[in-house]
């Protein structure tokens, strides 16, 4: 499915399954499926219709699969019922380490006596 050796970019569809995944993070539809409709929505903002881009099929199968891309490959044939999130979580782990480096953040408590202001 993601690897097409006729295409000029072979893994094409990889790249444009991630650019979906970040896509989909801006829209506000209810599931995975809205993402992937033709018909006129019943709110102010149509559907994305995703499937101008990738079958909706491809795309579970790359969900499916991308968290494999970083985990352990110890991972790889195990059940995935059983390993939950340890195939993720080194990933996680070093984004969130990456995120702490770039962005120094204070927690500021503000209790009630400063509500008024």
């Amino acid at each position: 499915m993601s690897h097409d050796p006729q295409a000029s970019d072979p893994d094409w569809m990889v790249r444009q399954c991630y650019l979906l995944m970040i896509a989909l993070a801006t829209e506000v539809v209810n599931g995975v499926v809205n993402l992937w409709r033709m018909t006129p929505s019943i709110g102010h903002h149509e559907y994305p219709d995703f499937g101008q881009h990738m079958p909706v099929n491809y795309f579970k199968v790359f969900c499916s699969a991308a968290p494999y891309c970083w985990s352990d490959p110890k991972y790889c044939h195990e059940d995935s019922h059983d390993v939950l999130w340890d195939v993720f979580l080194p990933f996680l782990a070093d984004l969130i380490g990456k995120q702490q480096r770039l962005i120094k953040t204070f927690l500021m408590l503000v209790d009630e006596s400063m509500s008024g202001w």
